[in-house]
């Protein structure tokens, strides 16, 4: 909390169990001004979590305790177990839930915060803040796409679609105010493999 304070931000602590709520959650939280929320569990009911980001319309971040003792982290080659991938990263994606985080580790049987790692989620939560107060025109935007089979010449992605989908994109950002070029899909194949 003392952490969120000093990042100008006024936590609000929900907990809350979808199965036994009175009330759907995006009705809870939409008289109180929240910017981002940020998911410390695994998730039920996935679903209506993804209908009350979209009412809402912000964000919900994924935090992530790791069962490791702090110097296991550390040392880890990845900063999340592979047991803990699908329910606390790939699953909760597919809900809207985004930029899973490593928050904390275990210390004996206490959870010892990683305050750098806390600092950086709470940096990512005060700059969503201040986009989504940013008029869409001057929002800059930027593309990354997987290439495969490699090639300068291939734009797809298991067999996607990559240009297309990027003319479909564009024109959906300029019907929510975006300021964007109008490429059709040969201009954006010409444009890609420039790259």
């Amino acid at each position: 909390i003392e952490l969120t304070e000093q990042h100008g931000l006024m936590p609000v602590v929900v907990l809350w169990r979808e199965s036994k709520a009175n009330s759907r959650l995006a009705d809870f939280l939409k008289s109180q001004g929240i910017s981002a929320l940020v998911n410390l569990t695994h998730i039920q009911q996935g679903k209506k979590i993804t209908e009350d980001l979209q009412r809402l319309n912000i964000p919900m971040l994924q935090g992530i305790h790791s069962r490791h003792h702090l110097a296991d982290w550390h040392k880890a080659t990845s900063g999340v177990a592979a047991p803990m991938t699908a329910m606390f990263i790939a699953l909760p994606e597919t809900w809207g839930i985004s930029d899973p985080l490593v928050l904390s580790v275990q210390e004996g049987d206490q959870e010892k915060w990683l305050v750098p790692q806390v600092k950086l989620l709470l940096d990512k939560v005060v700059s969503q803040a201040q986009l989504q107060n940013l008029p869409n025109e001057e929002k800059k935007l930027a593309v990354m796409f997987w290439n495969y089979p490699q090639g300068q010449n291939n734009l797809s992605s298991a067999n996607m679609n990559i240009p297309l989908s990027l003319q479909n994109i564009q024109q959906a950002l300029k019907n929510e105010g975006y300021s964007t070029d109008d490429l059709d899909e040969q201009q954006w194949i010409e444009a890609a493999q420039q790259l």
